[in-house]
């Protein structure tokens, strides 16, 4: 027998719950999970949300306001989960608020506003409330986003060898009045990084799931280039692996006889570290055309191909290009973005598995708490290096 549709509440109604959440929640695949009610401080906007789910076909939520709308959901039991759709400086109470309630949580990144916090976050839940078989997930959906695993699989092919080097862009314009840029919480920011810290975490989780050598140092400087984007608008980063990533260099020595017996004056020959470049920006100027909103360019080099994915807003294309008398297979696909649909899918499957005193599937098991704070580090480490080399693991341990 088919496990029951469990009973949220959706907190949110804001751009990017309305740009991303709530097409997600209304597409025929989120069968496992029912939107019992729709919160907001905006009555109006929750009413706005509220009547897309009867035209689609779906009840019409409740409507919840305010403070009185936290207990009112607080206070219902038939409602399992909640997804809060916030900004995430404003989370960690309602989180709290929800856990003391039995209820199962979906949180919005980042995880918090820095390490240290992070930490202490998920500390509470390991020590008060996981035993109590509650649900808690970071929804990051670049971590769910079904071609950054592509991506992770492709690269994974010993035909690829093993990666040289790697380059991230995202470079971005953000005229003053920006949509995303005008909301209080971001244009004037009580946390570190500004758009560097909300914007990153994304691009540093999708390093994450995609490299076999993910960042471990950071040397970078961080700037604030534009009054109006503080306290930080670009990132500059060189990022190394663990030591344990550096191999010796592919490959033979030369055939040529003149440089073969030149060797013994050779100076002391370099190792192969997969060492890699992040650009962070939001102080593009405006020149036509101009990028697209959202957009990043992955290039991963391997000895013996290149894999390159571009996020362009809505859209996702992942290619392989082969070196010439390679093994490696020419690869390009596109996709349409589905983190979000996919994070929402597996968190309801997660809870209603934990419900019926089943096992989570392992294969759905993203969005970890814990893997969004070595995020959050990835980024603070930056911001703070200042030219200096800041060991990501070591940032970590000291709040540990």
């Amino acid at each position: 027998m088919p496990d029951s549709p469990i009973k949220i509440a959706l907190l949110g109604t804001g751009i990017y719950s309305e740009s991303d959440y709530l097409p997600s929640l209304l597409k025929e695949t989120q069968d496992h999970s029912d939107v019992k009610t729709v919160w907001s401080l905006d009555a109006s906007a929750a009413e706005r949300f509220a009547v897309q789910f009867q035209a689609a076909g779906r009840a019409q939520p409740q409507i919840a306001v305010g403070d009185a709308g936290i207990e009112e959901i607080i206070n219902d039991a038939e409602i399992d989960a909640v997804v809060i759709v916030l900004p995430f400086a404003h989370q960690p109470p309602l989180i709290k608020r929800f856990w003391a309630a039995g209820k199962h949580v979906l949180s919005e990144k980042p995880i918090e506003r820095d390490v240290k916090a992070g930490l202490a976050l998920v500390k509470e839940f390991d020590e008060n409330w996981k035993s109590k078989n509650l649900v808690w997930r970071v929804a990051e959906d670049y971590d769910h986003e079904p071609i950054h695993r592509r991506a992770a699989e492709l690269l994974a092919d010993p035909a690829m060898g093993p990666v040289l080097f790697w380059d991230l862009q995202n470079q971005n314009y953000c005229p003053d009045g920006d949509k995303w840029q005008s909301t209080t919480w971001r244009n004037v920011p009580d946390y570190q990084g500004g758009f560097c810290l909300d914007g990153g975490v994304h691009s540093i989780a999708m390093l994450r799931v995609i490299l076999p050598d993910p960042p471990a140092a950071v040397v970078s400087s961080a700037s604030l280039h534009r009054k109006h984007t503080p306290p930080h608008d670009t990132i500059l980063a060189l990022v190394l692996p663990a030591s344990s990533a550096t191999k010796e260099p592919s490959g033979s020595t030369t055939k040529l006889d003149i440089n073969r017996l030149q060797a013994a004056k050779l100076p002391e020959p370099g190792k192969s570290t997969p060492a890699g470049t992040i650009t962070f920006t939001w102080a593009l100027p405006d020149i036509e055309p101009r990028p697209p909103k959202e957009l990043q360019v992955l290039n991963i080099t391997c000895l013996n191909g290149k894999l390159t994915l571009i996020n362009d807003s809505g859209t996702r294309i992942l290619e392989v290009s082969p070196a010439n008398g390679s093994r490696v297979k020419a690869v390009k696909e596109t996709s349409a973005k589905k983190g979000v649909e996919v994070e929402l899918a597996y968190f309801a499957r997660a809870v209603q598995a934990t419900k019926a005193g089943r096992a989570v599937d392992p294969a759905e098991d993203y969005g970890t708490p814990i893997n969004t704070v070595w995020d959050v580090a990835v980024i603070q480490a930056m911001l703070q290096s200042n030219g200096n080399k800041v060991d990501i693991q070591q940032l970590i341990d000291q709040y540990k």
